[in-house]
């Protein structure tokens, strides 16, 4: 690499970029250079940017676009549209805590929760819980976070193993156990309805998103 023209090719843009924040320039050699494979270029310019052998993953950008590797072929990077992609973004490192009124996320601190976290707050002090990442997404005017959780849950055992019982179910009543129990149906649905209404009304009043 020395001094010289720019290129030409797709995206040369960038790579320009790149070389010039290291001190360095690009110089195409001939008209043959436009019609050459843009993925080898990239490779050949990325591994000249650092010494040593290239790792896996520059010799597969390399690979990719030629055929020799497996699989879809990989191509840059694309990046997310603000207008057009929903807002949203995930924690895997750095300072991820659940309180029992805030959330602490990296790079965001400490923020109020609207719900009460008391409950995986006393899993994770306990020893039973682990926070493994967090997401947090932008959805009708408000921030949602949901945790990503590594829970030890008890295994169940019954507490007659030796019983035996008859169930039957129905419309009007869930089940009807042999022993004459009756289990009345919850209605999830009208409850379910009652809800929707409810919301449909927040909705139609709503300004804004």
């Amino acid at each position: 690499m020395g001094t010289g023209t720019g290129s030409p090719r797709f995206g040369g843009e960038h790579v320009e970029a790149m070389l010039s924040a290291s001190g360095r320039r690009l110089l195409v050699v001939g008209p043959c250079e436009v019609d050459d494979d843009p993925g080898r270029d990239v490779t050949q310019i990325l591994t000249s940017l650092r010494p040593g052998q290239p790792g896996p993953v520059i010799e597969e950008l390399g690979d990719s676009p030629s055929g020799k590797r497996k699989g879809a072929p990989v191509g840059f990077p694309r990046f997310k549209s603000r207008r057009s992609s929903r807002l949203s973004v995930r924690f895997t490192t750095g300072a991820i805590r659940c309180e029992t009124r805030h959330a602490v996320l990296p790079r965001l601190g400490r923020i109020k929760l609207h719900e009460n976290g008391a409950d995986l707050v006393a899993k994770v002090e306990a020893g039973t819980a682990r926070v493994i990442s967090a997401a947090a997404g932008f959805e009708r005017g408000r921030w949602f976070v949901s945790f990503t959780v590594d829970a030890q849950r008890p295994v169940l055992t019954p507490a007659q193993p030796g019983a035996v019982v008859g169930v039957d179910l129905g419309i009007k009543t869930l089940a009807v156990l042999s022993s004459g129990e009756q289990i009345p149906n919850p209605r999830h649905s009208n409850a379910g309805q009652r809800k929707i209404r409810r919301l449909s009304h927040a909705v139609s009043r709503r300004v804004g998103p």
